[in-house]
């Protein structure tokens, strides 16, 4: 925690912030390390809350950030449930990053199983990765246990953490959410490894990147980006034509290169991955017998890593996402847990 200077929230949606790292935010604040946390979505609940609902959930937002610590945030106001959709998602994203020129950032998990999180963690990837300078970027829980390598002893905080959460009455009034953030804590304060147990967040590091001749197209250049934060929307700006005018082609194609070759990957493993899955249940062999093949190889070191990525290939991956992550992240628990890991 030490090592934090400055620090970048991404929350794609009101609570998320709490949920996935408020326990990190409070430790942070109380260190005095300053923290900005970026709202992507208007949190109107993407058409399955009644009228009204966005502007009560941002004034919950903001009271739950006060809890924390916290008065500086960004409201993009994007549509909530189609972040996937906003074409220019990577930009805003790569815009708040180079205007705060954070050596942390907080971010949801690619591994997520909301698309709006998995939207909002490939164009945090992106930002953090093509943005000059070192920037660590940690990913958060909050729909998915993922697979995580740094825990963060939040005892100290938790009370602080879960009043902040419970601001989000609107999101409360639709599930247990405070009742499933504290099991979440329990469960990770176990690989703290301590016998009377404790309270924890656990996070990914999903990359630590410095300027390199890949990012830009010469380092000389990373100064000029770092310039135009100057010219970017600050701190409660909402997006408008100025904020338009102020990006840059270079911004832009940086930003969303990844993304493309992203998704043109993603549809052509998607189409492999059908065709052969699709093959193998041709084969005229019992269910059983399949079953024992695919228990074989899912302990081979090589045929392991495929079935994995067939199942996350699937045109139903939304749906299998679930037990691939969680027993992914079972395993690492479980090898951390036996190695004595305790990284704070």
């Amino acid at each position: 925690m030490a090592q934090a200077r400055r620090v970048l929230v991404i929350a794609p949606h009101p609570d998320d912030e709490t949920i996935g790292c408020g326990g990190a935010i409070a430790l942070l604040r109380k260190a005095g390390v300053p923290v900005r946390v970026v709202l992507v979505s208007d949190g109107s609940g993407a058409g399955e809350l009644p009228m009204g609902t966005a502007a009560a959930r941002q004034h919950e937002f903001r009271a739950a950030l006060q809890v924390l610590g916290v008065d500086d945030c960004v409201l993009l106001g994007l549509p909530d449930g189609r972040l996937a959709e906003v074409s220019d998602l990577a930009e805003r994203i790569l815009a708040q990053v180079v205007d705060y020129a954070p050596n942390w950032a907080f971010g949801p998990s690619l591994q997520d199983i909301h698309r709006d999180h998995r939207a909002v963690a490939t164009a945090l990837r992106a930002a953090v990765g093509h943005v000059g300078g070192a920037c660590w970027l940690f990913e958060y829980e909050t729909w998915s246990a993922s697979a995580v390598d740094y825990v963060l002893d939040i005892g100290a905080v938790l009370d602080t953490k879960l009043s902040a959460l419970r601001q989000h009455r609107t999101a409360l009034a639709c599930g247990p959410y405070l009742r499933a953030a504290e099991g979440l804590a329990h469960y990770r304060g176990l690989l703290l490894g301590r016998p009377d147990g404790g309270v924890a967040e656990a996070f990914r590091c999903a990359i630590e990147l410095g300027v390199t001749d890949d990012m830009v197209d010469s380092k000389a250049d990373v100064p000029s980006i770092r310039a135009r934060a100057d010219s970017l929307p600050g701190a409660g700006a909402p997006p408008g034509p100025d904020c338009q005018q102020a990006k840059s082609s270079r911004l832009s194609r940086l930003a969303t290169a990844q993304l493309r070759v992203a998704g043109e990957t993603d549809a052509w493993t998607t189409t492999l991955g059908r065709a052969l899955r699709d093959t193998w249940m041709a084969f005229p062999i019992a269910e059983s017998t399949r079953r024992r093949v695919r228990s074989w190889l899912s302990g081979s070191t090589w045929a392991g890593p495929m079935l994995r990525w067939l199942a996350l290939s699937d045109p139903m991956a939304d749906v299998h996402r679930t037990d691939t992550v969680t027993a992914e992240a079972e395993t690492t628990n479980g090898t951390m847990a036996k190695r004595g890991t305790n990284q704070t």
